[in-house]
């Protein structure tokens, strides 16, 4: 199995509440993934998504291997708003300040698993984003689009 492969591990979902110093606690099962210091990046979608070393990694030279305009454009984006954070002995996270406001995270949030990386959201933000694929109907329809409607070869 190679080395990417072991990280995609992200998966589930945990409610945590954000203190009055902006940190919040890791998931054990997040934190064996990713180790004690990790990458922060502001998503396309109102969240923060979080790379253990490798996944960044992995991103990061994804990106790097395309040409043109859009990708310089992509490189800014994801070199301006990710930041290095560490685990503290209490297995949490400063989440910065300007990345809160960016989600719009208030005190209650939630830590997901997306597969290849941890993604932090509001709460009330991810009920209503989740509300609108959540269902195995949607889900369905998710996979028809990506592999077309050939559900008996998948």
């Amino acid at each position: 199995m190679s080395e990417l492969r072991e990280e995609y591990r992200f998966k589930g979902i945990s409610q945590h509440s954000v203190d009055d110093k902006g940190r919040i606690f890791i998931p054990s099962k997040m934190r064996d993934i990713l180790g004690s210091r990790f990458t922060l990046t502001k998503s396309f979608d109102k969240c923060i998504e979080i790379h253990s070393d490798i996944g960044w990694e992995y991103k990061i030279s994804d990106i790097a291997k395309k040409k043109g305009t859009s990708v310089a454009n992509l490189q800014r984006f994801m070199g301006v708003y990710s930041e290095d954070v560490t685990i503290d002995k209490q297995g949490r996270i400063v989440i910065p300040n300007d990345f809160r406001e960016y989600a719009g995270i208030g005190k209650d949030v939630v830590i997901i698993g997306a597969i290849t990386h941890g993604e932090i959201w509001d709460k009330e933000e991810w009920e209503r984003f989740s509300s609108q694929f959540t269902t195995a109907e949607e889900a369905k329809k998710e996979m028809d689009k990506m592999y077309g409607d050939d559900s008996d070869n998948r």
